[in-house]
Order: C-alpha cells, then sequence, then structure tokens
C-alpha cells in the first residue's frame, strides 16, 4: 500500500463488510442451524445494517473512532454472545490506534493481537474449542510473523487471511467446547463455525477492499483523508 486511509476510506469498507455480510446470511444461518439456534446469521446481519445506518450520519474524525462507534453500534444491535465477543474484539482492536499518527505493520499486528487477546478474555475460549478464537489465532500470528519478515502492512493482512481461512476451515475437524454448541458435542464435529466463518468474511472482505484501493500507502494515516475517487 501506498498512500493514505481515511475515515472516508474506512466507511467505504465497513458499507463492504456488512454488505458481505447480508449476502452471506443464509449461509451464516445454515452453519449455524447445523450446530444451535440458527440465529446466527440474522444476527450478524442485524448488526452490521446497524452499523450502515450509523455509518451514514457519523460525525467521526479518525479510524480509531469511527471503530468503536461501529463496534459499539453492532454490538447493541446484534446482541447475544456474537454481538459481545466481536464488538468487544474490534473495540481492542481500535484503541491500540489511539493517539496513532500512522497505521503501518507494527500497528496492524498490535491491533490483532488485541483483539485475540480481547475475544479470549471475555468468551474464556481457546484455541481449538471451535470457536471464532481458532479464525482469529492463527490470523494473529499470521500477521505477527509477517511484521517480523518485513513485510509491509497490506502484505500482512493478506497473510492473516489467508491463516484466517485455514483456522476456519480447522473447525470442520473439532468438537465444539463452547457456547450452545458444546451440548451437543461429538455431533457437532464435521460443520464449520459459524462465528469462525464470520470472522473469516469480515476479514476477507477488508482485504478484498484494500486490494481496490492500492493507491494508497504502506502507511495509511489514521486521521481523515480526501475521499478516494474512482
Amino acid at each position: 500500500m501506498t498512500a493514505s486511509i481515511g475515515t472516508e476510506q474506512m466507511v467505504r469498507l465497513l458499507e463492504k463488510v456488512a454488505r458481505d455480510v447480508e449476502s452471506a446470511q443464509e449461509h451464516l444461518t445454515q452453519l449455524d442451524a447445523a450446530m444451535g439456534d440458527g440465529d446466527h446469521g440474522v444476527s450478524m446481519t442485524i448488526g452490521f445494517r446497524a452499523v450502515r445506518k450509523a455509518l451514514a450520519t457519523t460525525s467521526e474524525s479518525s479510524v480509531p473512532g469511527l471503530l468503536l462507534q461501529a463496534a459499539n453500534t453492532f454490538q447493541a444491535a446484534a446482541g447475544a454472545t456474537v454481538g459481545a465477543l466481536l464488538g468487544a474484539g474490534v473495540r481492542g482492536a481500535a484503541n491500540t490506534l489511539q493517539g496513532k499518527a500512522q497505521f503501518g505493520p507494527q500497528e496492524l499486528s498490535g491491533s490483532f493481537r488485541a483483539a485475540l487477546d480481547t475475544v479470549m478474555k471475555l468468551g474464556g475460549a481457546e484455541p481449538g474449542d471451535k470457536t471464532l478464537v481458532d479464525c482469529l489465532h492463527p490470523a494473529t500470528e499470521a500477521a505477527e510473523a509477517a511484521v517480523r519478515d518485513g513485510k509491509d502492512a497490506f502484505s500482512a493482512l493478506r497473510s492473516a487471511v489467508q491463516a484466517a481461512e485455514q483456522g476456519m476451515e480447522s473447525t470442520r475437524l473439532l468438537v465444539a467446547r463452547k457456547g450452545r454448541a458444546s451440548r451437543i458435542g461429538e455431533r457437532t464435529r464435521g460443520h464449520v463455525d459459524p462465528g469462525a466463518a464470520s470472522c473469516f468474511l469480515i476479514l476477507r472482505s477488508a482485504v478484498e477492499f484494500l486490494e481496490q484501493e492500492r493507491g494508497m500507502s504502506a502507511a495509511p494515516s489514521t486521521e481523515r483523508a480526501a475521499p478516494h475517487q474512482p
């Protein structure tokens, strides 16, 4: 990446994520129905529709502030476990960016680590429990490894998304040990965890947006920038 990213671009990124989540509602619902009560896709859609509505009138002037607003809005609208965990994870990531003038590879890996630590602490889940942690944990480790290898923020994010997909797919072989799905135990084997699927969907949507914004710099600013012109 070779330019800056401001709130206008972040708004468009979040809008794309919201649209992609809504398009995947039926798929996410089917995943959840195989292991739980089948409301995951609906909850995700409700949460992100509320985010889109909030974005239409936002007055936030920084990326961290915008992410915090989106996290709080999503949590309030989606409710349940998914709202609490995803909302808390995004808040954890956003808090690491407060006061930062630049958003480079170190900030990227730090935001991943903060999101993971927050989700694990709140939900009490560990890797292998068949939750969204099984997506977020490998993504975080991949981002950190990419930074250690000297990669830029965009390359680190792509590495994280690739690892997130592998992590999501790994849940198919696991038995749920947390949440409602844990009640049916062995019957959860053979199914992808819906939380992990949503986590991967969000990350994939974000990297797809950034791939379309190849004019951005390797160290995008967290302050307001001029709107991107197609």
